[in-house]
């Protein structure tokens, strides 16, 4: 435990195993108050419904409607349209040149999300999705200031984004699921109730749907990055999962395809592990309490590290080595939160994971990369969350199976 003084917030940061077990509980939340962290993002998108603002009953019943619907078994049927939007991207660049890793990452996963969960690519709106995600998520945890909601980019980037989800809302509404497509994330946000059994409100439908253009992208663009960071530093590696992907795209895609890829499903979780994006647990104590000897007062800021347990010895042994083998059920329970703890962990874990591990196999089955220059140091920024900075680039090499006809995406 120890206090980080920061310009115009404090902080009390707690971590290791214990803090973990006892404070990434459900009995450990009672010490918290999430609410003053995430009243911000509730603020910027009107709504008391928002699931990560929410609490008590609420947070309960629209969570359980929202989670049902993330999970991997739930999303797991999209997967065959998930791989071909990924494939359609990275078989849009261009042998010879070089790009920039993290936006190119960006697009794939924006991309594959919106089909999953809302049938409805994102397309040209990506740029004013990642906007709007971090200008709306960074002042409440304090990477921004919060003079940065009135950014006139952010704006702008909030206008378009509000306009685009509404589009997709009314979509859903004019033409139900049915014999042209599959019931997705949107339909069942449409079908949810409130704690009283009554309809969400519109607004609550909004802020929940724009999760899938916004968050998801803000988590997975980097993690994508740094999971593609670990494969292409590693010429062995990165040679086992091509050949397993050659083996499982050798078949039509289904949605069983990842239990064909035992090593790479081994890397997505050695990745999370090793290059967590949520780094940490972001609470205010709600009362005074007393941890390991230590007095935390009321109104503290308080940082819960869960992900500094990924990185110890007596946890995971050999913490710093990639091991596709790496049995996480031997692991102390809450030392793996990749997507945080407690009941306020994020709800997307499952589907992401498949998000990750889509995303890999459409790179590595159809183009050949490397890393420019080949033995480049991975460095990390904070904005709003951790990714890897700019200077992380790839040169495509070649493609691995007949392009597709259609103009590539500039370089960068």
């Amino acid at each position: 435990m120890f206090r980080v003084r920061a310009p115009g917030r404090n902080y009390v940061i707690i971590a290791g195993p214990e803090a973990n077990k006892q404070l990434l509980s459900r009995i450990g939340e009672q010490h918290f108050d999430h609410e003053p962290i995430y009243a911000h993002i509730a603020r910027e998108l009107d709504s008391e419904h928002y699931v990560i603002a929410t609490h008590g009953k609420r947070h309960a019943q629209l969570r359980g409607q929202v989670a049902a619907m993330l999970t991997s078994r739930a999303v797991r049927p999209m997967l065959p349209a998930m791989l071909e939007s990924a494939t359609s991207v990275c078989r849009r660049w261009i042998p010879g040149q070089r790009y920039e890793m993290l936006p190119e990452m960006h697009r794939i996963v924006g991309e594959q999300v919106g089909i999953a969960l809302a049938n409805h690519p994102l397309g040209e709106q990506i740029d004013d999705a990642i906007l709007f995600a971090r200008y709306s998520v960074g002042p409440s945890l304090g990477s921004y200031p919060s003079v940065m909601r009135f950014n006139p980019r952010y704006l702008l980037a909030k206008r378009r984004m509000r306009r685009f989800v509404q589009e997709v809302i009314d979509e859903h509404r004019d033409s139900p699921p049915g014999e042209t497509r599959s019931a997705d994330f949107i339909d069942g946000l449409l079908a949810s109730v409130d704690e009283e059994g009554q309809p969400l409100p519109a607004s609550a439908v909004f802020a929940n749907a724009q999760m899938i253009y916004t968050n998801s992208i803000l988590y997975g663009g980097p993690s994508v990055a740094f999971m593609l960071y670990l494969i292409l530093k590693d010429r062995e590696l990165k040679q086992r999962l091509i050949a397993e992907c050659d083996a499982a795209l050798a078949e039509p895609a289904t949605p069983d395809l990842l239990g064909r890829l035992p090593t790479l499903l081994g890397v997505v979780k050695e990745s999370m592990r090793l290059h967590p994006v949520a780094l940490a647990t972001p609470r205010v104590v709600r009362e005074t309490f007393e941890f390991e000897g230590y007095e935390i007062e009321k109104g503290e800021r308080v940082l819960i590290a869960g992900s500094v347990c990924h990185q110890l010895e007596q946890v995971y042994p050999n913490p710093q080595t990639l091991d596709t083998d790496r049995d996480f059920s031997k692991a102390p329970k809450n030392t793996y939160v990749p997507f945080g703890g407690g009941s306020h962990a994020c709800p997307a874990g499952g589907y992401m994971a498949l998000v990750y591990a889509a995303s890999a196999v459409a790179i590595l089955g159809n183009v050949d990369i490397e890393m420019t220059p080949h033995d480049y140091v991975l460095r990390k920024v904070v904005n709003p969350f951790p990714e890897p900075s700019s200077d992380f680039r790839f040169q495509v090499l070649g493609l691995r199976r007949p392009p597709l006809q259609k103009s590539a995406s500039p370089p960068s």
